[in-house]
């Protein structure tokens, strides 16, 4: 239903809204984290899930829809989900 890219975390997904919502407005949907909210016209919506936490929803109705902007905001996330050293143990662990 979706593509996950992660680094230690995921930062960025492509999935389908058409599986979820009744008439979607596009075929796809770029979602990504940032520790900030972005404005910006192209976002269709923020949510906020967590403390530090923000993810974007853009919809994609062609392959230029990712451009400069959208390619920035993807590197921006990517350098945010920075890995967890090995062996080192998640706050959850032991929960």
């Amino acid at each position: 239903s979706h593509v996950a890219f992660v680094r230690g975390r995921g930062f960025a997904y492509l999935w389908q809204p058409g599986r979820w919502l009744r008439r979607p407005d596009a075929e796809v949907v770029l979602s990504f984290a940032l520790d900030r909210p972005l404005t910006a016209t192209r976002i269709k919506e923020v949510v906020h899930p967590a403390a530090k936490v923000w993810i974007h929803h853009v919809e994609l109705h062609r392959a230029g829809d990712v451009d400069a902007e959208v390619a920035g905001w993807l590197a921006e996330a990517h350098r945010q989900a920075i890995p967890r050293k090995p062996g080192r143990r998640s706050r959850r662990a032991g929960r």
